[in-house]
């Protein structure tokens, strides 16, 4: 899981159904990896919640609860950031704390 699949799932929930050229144009990346992202995420959700593409749309049920239990359900580990992310972690614990150590970012 990775912040695209997360910004997939949020703009998918906000504006379903939606159509698949829409969000090929919005993210600008092919179907094969929409359908990748849709796919990982789906392993995530509730056989009723599940995302379905359907003649040339996208479609979920998800509601904005679905989706905040969807985030939740994440666990830190299966999350992939970036490193961008990585390196506003880096600030803000050297921020906090006197010392970081950088193997306990990934324990």
């Amino acid at each position: 899981m990775n912040h695209f699949n997360l910004d997939l799932i949020k703009f998918i929930q906000e504006n379903s159904p939606v159509s698949i050229d829409i969000v090929l144009s919005k993210y600008q990346k092919t179907l094969s990896t929409i359908k990748r992202a849709i796919k990982e995420i789906n392993d995530y959700l509730e056989p009723e919640n599940k995302i379905h593409l359907i003649n040339a749309k996208i479609i979920t049920p998800i509601t904005y609860r679905d989706y905040i239990k969807f985030i939740k359900s994440i666990s830190l580990k299966r999350y992939i950031s970036t490193p961008d992310e990585r390196i506003k972690l880096f600030i803000l614990q050297a921020t906090l704390f006197e010392a970081v150590n950088r193997k306990e970012f990934y324990s």
